[in-house]
């Protein structure tokens, strides 16, 4: 038998194997963090149409609605306003506009793994819902945020009435301590907004805490900034 053939006959030493083994776990550490990357980056975008198709659908509903948004008309009319029951939670804003977003996959973000999209806007709950709604947002006041990731933090105040949160800033020192939540959603230092002027804003916290100081008081209906958060 030819030297050739012998090698092949006798495989791999231990040696050999375990170089080829570091090799490939050498590979693998390299490759997997940035895969890791652009899965969240892929995540995000489609967070971000999500954002974006939910803009859409609450201005077609707006048109609808004498150009106001599901919390600005009452619940008599159709609207989802806040009515002291404690009923006009985030996912009730959602449901009532469900003919223009379609389907509740849009008020799910993919990179929350917490939460579940509800199967219709029948039965769609908080726990299907990964957005919050901006109480003060309005067609008129294009610096509000309509809809934004549910990590968004900082709030002065949170549980308050229909599960609401609101940064004070009516108050010096109010919203000083917005700040995307690390445990939920896109994680720390990053998250996104739609505003009410159509965008959609992929934010840092100082992006963040830039735009809710950056939106004056007269253009809140009690000098807060709040959120419908679910």
């Amino acid at each position: 038998m030819s030297k050739a053939g012998k090698l092949a006959q006798r495989g791999f030493t231990l040696i050999e194997l375990l170089v080829v083994v570091a090799i490939i776990a050498t590979l693998a550490s390299m490759l997997l963090p940035a895969l890791a990357r652009s899965k969240s980056k892929a995540q995000r975008i489609r967070c971000a149409n999500n954002l974006k198709q939910i803009e859409l659908g609450m201005k077609v509903w707006a048109n609808d609605n004498n150009s106001k948004y599901p919390w600005q008309v009452e619940q008599t009319a159709g609207g989802a306003k806040p009515n002291g029951t404690d009923n006009a939670t985030a996912n009730f804003q959602f449901c009532v506009a469900s003919n223009e977003l379609v389907t509740p996959k849009i008020v799910m973000c993919p990179s929350d793994t917490q939460r579940n999209a509800a199967t219709n806007f029948a039965n769609c709950a908080l726990t299907n819902v990964s957005y919050c709604a901006g109480n003060d947002a309005d067609e008129n006041k294009p610096k509000n945020i309509l809809a934004a990731d549910r990590n968004m933090g900082g709030f002065e105040f949170t549980g308050l009435d229909d599960n609401t949160a609101c940064y004070t800033i009516n108050v010096p020192g109010g919203g000083q301590n917005a700040k995307w939540k690390k445990s939920l959603c896109h994680g720390a230092n990053a998250g996104n907004s739609g505003m009410s002027d159509g965008s959609v804003q992929q934010f840092k916290d100082s992006g963040l805490l830039r735009t809710v100081l950056n939106i004056p008081s007269a253009d809140t209906v009690d000098g807060t900034l709040r959120f419908y958060v679910p």
